[in-house]
C-alpha cells in the first residue's frame, strides 16, 4: 500500500479547511475580502438579489404555464361537459326531455324539480348545471 492520499480525499480535506476558515472569519473579514475581489459589497449583493428574483419569477411563470396546460388538457378531455352557453329555454327542454327518458330520475329530485312548476330561472339553471356535472348531457347516459 502506498502512503499517498487519493485525489478525492485531498480535495475533501481542502474543502473542510476552507469551510473551517470561512466559519472562523468575522463578518467584517468576509465583507473586506468580498470588497477586495468584487468591489462594493452592497452593489454585488444587489446584483445577486436581482438575479435570484429573476430566476424565481421565471420558475413561477414556468409553473403557471404548466398548470394552465394541465387545466386546458383537463377541460378538453371533458369534451361536451365543457362549459356551453345555453339559453334558459334550451336548459329547460334538455332537463324535461331527460326526465321523460329516465323513469328513475324524477324520484331522486325534489318535489319542485319533479313537476317543474314554481321553479325560478335560477332553479332551472342550477338543476341543469347539476345534471350536466353528473354527466347526463354528455351523450353517455348514467
Amino acid at each position: 500500500m502506498s502512503n499517498q492520499k487519493s485525489p478525492k480525499k485531498t480535495l475533501d480535506n481542502l474543502v473542510e479547511l476552507l469551510c473551517d476558515e470561512a466559519m472562523a472569519a468575522s463578518d467584517a473579514d468576509i465583507v473586506a475580502e468580498a470588497t477586495a475581489y468584487h468591489g462594493d459589497a452592497k452593489t454585488h449583493v444587489s446584483k445577486l438579489r436581482a438575479m435570484a428574483e429573476e430566476r424565481i419569477a421565471m420558475h413561477r411563470k414556468k409553473r403557471l404555464f404548466e398548470a394552465r396546460q394541465k387545466l386546458d388538457a383537463a377541460s378538453s378531455a371533458e369534451g361536451s361537459n365543457a362549459l356551453v352557453n345555453r339559453t334558459l329555454s334550451e336548459m329547460k327542454d334538455l332537463v324535461l326531455n331527460l326526465l321523460k327518458k329516465r323513469d328513475d330520475l324524477p324520484q331522486r329530485l325534489t318535489m319542485a324539480a319533479r313537476s317543474g312548476e314554481s321553479m325560478s330561472d335560477e332553479d332551472w339553471a342550477s338543476l341543469y348545471d347539476d345534471l350536466s356535472d353528473l354527466g347526463f348531457f354528455d351523450g353517455g347516459e348514467k
